[in-house]
């Protein structure tokens, strides 16, 4: 069960799914708030399908000491392409914190990886609990329309 939460912690959704049409940023500054959710919305779309694509069927050791690692590098991914978005002032803050959380989030995969490869079930469980998500992440997130980037839904 544990591991399985850990492996929906994994993506983003949560979404409306709908991509808002948006113009583009002004040259150099930072995305307007809409645009912003707009992008990273597309952004976490994409890599939610792809985590679901190879999230395991019964999370056993063996599965997740290979399905993980794919899953971390789509989280690194999602970090890079993220980090390049420029947030508008008021949402700044709560999109660096989404960023660190993504940012932890692939390197906790990465543990929980290699405590399967090594056959540490109390590796295992102690790295999939590692990935829940902090309640006041959660909060200000979705308070900036961001939350499609957090959990799989």
């Amino acid at each position: 069960m544990m591991l399985a939460a850990a492996f929906a912690a994994g993506g983003c959704g949560g979404g409306s799914g709908k991509a808002a049409a948006v113009s583009p940023p002004p040259s150099g500054g930072p995305l307007s708030q809409a645009q912003l959710v707009a992008k990273a919305d597309a952004i976490c779309a994409r890599v939610d399908t792809e985590i679901s694509d190879v999230k395991p069927v019964a999370p056993g050791p063996a599965e997740i000491a290979v399905v993980a690692p794919r899953s971390a590098a789509l989280q690194r991914s999602a970090v890079a392409e993220l980090s390049r978005l420029t947030p508008p002032p008021a949402v700044a803050p709560a999109w660096q914190r989404l960023i660190a959380y993504r940012r932890t989030l692939a390197e906790g995969l990465a543990k929980l990886a290699s405590y399967a490869k090594q056959g540490d079930p109390r590796g295992v469980q102690a790295a999939g609990a590692a990935l829940r998500l902090p309640r006041t992440l959660l909060a200000s997130v979705r308070r900036a329309g961001l939350q499609r980037c957090l959990v799989s839904g």
